[in-house]
């Protein structure tokens, strides 16, 4: 199981984090306008594993009240669709040789399913050919869902994580049916605990890696139990555990890019400890993902 470092756009641009060689990153467009483009040419040269642009849909479902993060909200009004996919589906094009893989602009509700079918059908004629996850929602028919693991030019789908006021999704039937024709599926926003041992997901992406710098807690994984936890740590506790401050700690102009950087570090070394055993727990399972 692939688990995403998202979020961590904040921590690359302010605080100098650079994720290790083989990291998992998530990056979102819709952070286009004061840093994407810094963020990505900077954490190329580490040499992630994949790198995957998400459009910001959950941002427009935010300004309808429908956002699975629903406590993440975006500021200002939303953009025009049409005019934001069109800055999209320029930037993936420049870009398609750094991209692994890219969201589709998935906002059916807002726009209608026709006009994210025409938005496919340009980004699978383009350079981005074959590189598009097509997105899955609980408002449209399971057969919708039969056709796109069949039909996706990526083979590798996503689903919308349970978002209020939405019927959950039948997430064992539908990957069951993926993973029987070779498609994988991604899940958005669905990095529980118990959901991430309860179905077998190739991929999700989670943001709570970053919370440190928002909590002032230190992220910390529990392999017993294979989760993550926030607990308060000291620059001495910090540096127990390996990651010590340099002198310049001590300045107060330096001292929160430094600790930042620390958690943001602590952060995706509980991630990718939890993502090696998730995989361990379903490959001891029987579940390996093509």
């Amino acid at each position: 199981m692939i688990v995403y470092l998202a979020g961590g756009e904040s921590g690359i641009h302010y605080y100098g984090w650079r994720p290790r060689p083989g990291a998992h990153v998530f990056l979102s467009f819709f952070q286009r306008e004061t840093m994407m483009e810094s963020c990505l040419t900077a954490i190329l040269p580490t040499h992630p594993e994949l790198v995957v642009m998400d459009s910001g849909a959950h941002s427009f479902f935010g300004q309808i009240g429908k956002s699975v993060t629903k406590h993440i909200r975006p500021v200002g009004k939303m953009p025009e669709p049409e005019k934001f996919f069109n800055q999209y589906f320029d930037y993936l094009v420049s870009r398609a040789a750094d991209i692994d893989y890219a969201v589709e602009l998935d906002i059916g509700e807002i726009v209608g399913m026709e006009k994210v079918r025409e938005w496919r059908r340009r980004l699978e004629d383009s350079p981005m050919a074959g590189k598009m996850i097509w997105v899955y929602h609980s408002a449209e028919p399971e057969s919708e869902f039969d056709r796109i693991i069949h039909e996706c030019p990526s083979h590798y789908v996503g689903i919308e994580g349970i978002r209020p006021g939405q019927q959950r999704l039948p997430y064992p039937r539908l990957i069951r049916k993926a993973m029987d024709v070779g498609t994988r599926v991604h899940g958005f926003a669905m990095t529980k605990r118990d959901t991430l041992l309860r179905y077998p997901f190739f991929s999700v992406d989670s943001s709570t890696w970053t919370y440190s710098v928002r909590s002032g807690k230190g992220v910390i994984y529990n392999p017993k139990t294979i989760s993550v936890q926030l607990i308060r740590l000291t620059p001495q506790a910090m540096a127990r555990r390996g990651h010590v401050l340099e002198p310049a700690f001590n300045r107060s102009e330096s001292k929160a890019k430094v600790v930042g950087q620390r958690w943001f570090e602590m952060g995706e070394e509980a991630f990718r400890k939890m993502e090696r055993d998730l995989t361990q727990v379903w490959e001891s399972r029987g579940v390996f993902w093509r």
